[in-house]
């Protein structure tokens, strides 16, 4: 029993012994400090040794050596350096969600950072490699596509700075991409702001037309009420109208027409709704309906004919 006492007691000491020639006393600090993660001189010392370690791509014990540059220099300009070469370290490291929280503690705890317009475009440029869906992760060996943080990056993006340069293009781009996710709704919510908030911006006029696009989308079949499909039709008629020698215009006048057989379908299966109830009046009323408006219509030929076959129905009644 004295044995192991005396063991115990030599663990300790050799343990304590240690744990003291590791720690000392920092008078600038006021504080025990650990020579291994002990800040150097100043900050501009701490950066710099950061980006060796950087450069020589231990973007580990960069990252580690930025965090105690900004743990015990917070005021300084370097602190605001630091922590944007996180972001590249974790950009580095293929962790771009993490790069893009890094870049956003600059433009929150920095505000009067000289790289905001840099940190923007670089977030832009991380949407689009989740958007295109570039960034992946591993656990456990298998590979899984990261829950898409893209929304959540373009919308911040155009929180940060919503008169910058950039923010009417991350606006439509986020429109876009919800649009491509079948998110009509939200995507006509998002597109039309682009139109509201940046009506001089080169990206209005693209989003008039995917607004109208989107708006067509979410038109309901023929057999239901045709607003949407009207509003649809209306916006693409309006684009093409004002911008005739446009790329999009051709596309836009073939979503026109193809909104107009639209249109005309459901007048079409309103009139048989009428004809069926033999009252030919109403019937009548949406057969010319569809001559009138929508003539080149695949539905017009049979508008015809209907009127004539209703005409003769409306007779044989009369003479009853």
């Amino acid at each position: 029993m004295k044995k192991l006492i005396s063991i115990l007691f030599l663990i300790i000491f050799v343990f304590t012994c240690n744990a003291q020639a590791f720690w000392i006393w920092s008078p600038r600090t006021g504080k025990w400090t650990n020579p291994k993660s002990a800040p150097k001189e100043n900050p501009k010392e701490e950066l710099n040794f950061g980006l060796d370690l950087m450069k020589s791509k231990n973007y580990e014990k960069a990252i580690n050596a930025f965090r105690t540059l900004i743990r015990y220099f917070p005021k300084a300009f370097e602190a605001a350096e630091a922590q944007f070469y996180i972001g590249k370290c974790y950009e580095a490291l293929l962790k771009d969600f993490e790069a893009y929280k890094a870049y956003q503690l600059v433009l929150d705890k920095y505000p009067f950072n000289k790289r905001s317009e840099e940190i923007l475009q670089i977030q832009y440029d991380i949407a689009e490699r989740f958007i295109s869906g570039v960034n992946k992760t591993k656990v456990l060996g298998m590979t899984f596509q990261l829950e898409d943080p893209a929304i959540e990056i373009l919308q911040k993006i155009i929180e940060n700075a919503p008169y910058s340069k950039l923010a009417p293009k991350a606006q439509y781009r986020l429109g876009v991409y919800l649009k491509a996710k079948s998110q009509f709704y939200e995507a006509r919510a998002e597109l039309e702001k682009v139109i509201e908030k940046y009506p001089d911006s080169e990206w209005a006029e693209p989003a008039r037309f995917q607004l109208a696009e989107t708006v067509a989308s979410i038109s309901p079949k023929p057999s239901y009420d045709q607003n949407l499909t009207q509003e649809a039709r209306e916006k693409f008629e309006e684009f093409a109208k004002t911008h005739p020698e446009a790329t999009l215009s051709q596309a836009a006048n073939i979503q026109v027409e193809a909104l107009k057989n639209k249109e005309a379908e459901s007048n079409f299966i309103i009139a048989k709704f009428y004809e069926k109830q033999n009252n030919f009046a109403s019937a009548k009323i949406y057969y010319q309906y569809i001559l009138d408006n929508f003539p080149e219509s695949s539905f017009a030929p049979q508008a015809v004919a209907q009127l004539k076959v209703v005409e003769e129905k409306e007779k044989k009644v009369k003479k009853k």
